[in-house]
């Protein structure tokens, strides 16, 4: 008995138009679906296609060696039904053979086959992590030794004051580090880098990356304060003893604070101004020994909303004046900074070359640079090589999408066909990876522009749960949808993230 697909893990097996986002909640039955879509591929009448012509890329090599066993199962499978497909026989041999891998593997085979042209050794080593920190230290302890022995007109000790604590630099160390691991998740790190000092050049805090992080943080605050205030209203209603003496106090914040919101919006000073300076209106008498619930809540709620509206101006710590000097005077020392991150991505290459060793970033790199080079401006163009590979891969299916960086992205763009024919899955709340500087948010781009109709960019929800019972999902989905939203968890817990109990699914994940 075959199994009884829904209609969204259908579409998600057949749709051959266009590039495709699979938003795959946990045991929706992914790699099923992912299996199933890649024997599809094999075994289409009308324009079938060999396991060589795909891609499929796993973010562990156990999730690798699963989906590797999961389809030569699903081949056998089909060929004990028709044992004369020779095809399908000329697929089950090719399998092992398959591009069937970690990314890290895949750049890795990459750059092993194509050596000649990055000019290095095909036998190099890969450093283990333990090895690399400790290559990392050395180079950078070194390299600051070095820059104080040459600091002649002290820059180097002013910005070694600011970023070390006490007497020792191991915190100064281990920002730059931080920085050089940081940089290489982006496709060019030094474009990277160097949009860091780009920051340091607007003067004006209304339109400055930080002004507008403080100015968000605050209209969220302001909006929490107009809800809250909205419900002491509608809590009013029921007590129209409190709703006489303390409702038009409380009418009153909340045309205040919809006031200086505006205020935020249009300009930074005359914010601060208006929060240094505001005033409440005083709440109303209510008769002498009444007592009820609501008025305690609402004088208590009120009371709450004013102890966080005086949290603002030390948030919004700086006038503009300010800030305006403050970035004038730390573009030099981040300059110099950015300087020393470069040098020590080029002293720890330079230690790497003579051990005719790598980590995996220098591989991420170095497949990247194989395939693309920059325009200047953050985008790439297409070498040869990436040109070639392109033509021969029918299709690029990655799992974990929400796992994967920038320069990793590019490197899967590359190798497209324009972009249109990549097969991505993966599930933004499953997202563990950011410590390894993973960027989710590449996933979210796609899932809010993608369309859920027919189109050259389909997005695909499958959100139906084959593994839970319904009282566990339900439980899920009532504790997420109070703490997950947009800025946590980077997606709104709705009817479109909650997860659904679905019917039994034998051959799920």
């Amino acid at each position: 008995m075959g199994v009884k697909w829904t209609t969204d893990q259908q579409h998600a097996i057949e749709c051959c138009k266009g590039s495709v986002l699979v938003s795959a909640a946990a045991g929706s039955g992914k790699t099923t679906v992912l299996v199933e879509r890649v024997i599809r591929r094999l075994t289409d009448e009308d324009n079938p296609c060999s396991a060589e012509d795909l891609l499929i890329v796993t973010f562990t090599r156990a999730a690798t060696a699963q989906m590797r066993e999961k389809i030569g199962a699903a081949i056998l499978k089909r060929l004990s039904e028709d044992p004369t497909d020779r095809h399908l026989r000329r697929q089950y041999m090719l399998l092992p053979f398959a591009k069937i891998c970690t990314i890290d593997s895949f750049c890795n085979d990459l750059v092993r086959e194509n050596f000649h042209a990055l000019g290095i050794s095909p036998d190099y080593s890969l450093l283990d992590n333990e090895t690399a920190v400790k290559m990392k230290n050395d180079v950078c302890e070194a390299m600051l030794e070095r820059a104080y022995e040459e600091d002649s007109d002290g820059s180097f000790s002013g910005l070694s004051d600011m970023m070390s604590s006490g007497s020792s630099d191991e915190d100064f160390a281990k920002l730059i580090i931080k920085m050089y691991d940081i940089s290489t998740a982006y496709p060019f790190p030094d474009l990277w880098l160097d949009s860091l000092i780009e920051e340091y050049s607007q003067p004006d805090i209304n339109k400055s990356c930080w002004g507008g992080i403080i100015k968000k943080y605050v209209c969220d605050m302001l909006d929490y304060c107009v809800s809250s205030s909205n419900d002491m209203m509608a809590a009013m209603e029921s007590d129209s003893i409190v709703a006489d003496a303390y409702g038009a106090a409380v009418q009153s914040d909340i045309n205040m604070y919809a006031e200086l919101r505006e205020k935020v919006n249009r300009d930074w000073d005359e914010a601060l101004e208006a929060f240094n300076t505001v005033k409440y209106m005083g709440l109303g008498r209510v008769p002498k020994g009444y007592e009820s619930e609501t008025k305690n809540a609402v004088m208590t709620a009120r009371k709450k909303l004013k102890e966080l509206l005086k949290k603002v101006p030390n948030i919004m710590c700086v006038s503009s004046g300010e800030h305006s000097e403050d970035v004038r005077l730390m573009r030099g020392p981040v300059t110099k900074l950015i300087e020393l991150v470069k040098q020590f991505g080029r002293e720890y290459s330079a230690e790497k070359d003579k051990m005719n060793s790598a980590d995996f970033s220098d591989i991420l790199h170095r497949a990247l640079n194989l395939l693309a080079v920059s325009d200047g401006r953050g985008g790439y163009i297409k070498t040869d090589l990436a040109r070639e590979l392109s033509s021969h891969y029918v299709e690029i299916l990655i799992d974990e999408y929400q796992d994967i960086n920038e320069a990793q992205d590019m490197i899967f763009k590359a190798i497209s066909v324009d972009e249109n024919n990549l097969f991505t899955v993966g599930d933004v709340k499953q997202s563990i990876y950011r410590f390894r500087l993973s960027r989710p948010e590449l996933f979210m781009e796609k899932y809010d522009t993608y369309s859920v109709e027919s189109s050259p960019c389909q997005r695909i929800d499958l959100h139906k749960n084959f593994r839970s019972r319904a009282q566990v999902l339900e439980s899920v989905n009532f504790i997420f949808r109070q703490i997950m939203g947009e800025d946590l968890g980077g997606v709104t817990y709705d009817k479109d993230a909650a997860l659904y109990p679905g019917a039994s699914f034998p051959e799920g994940e």
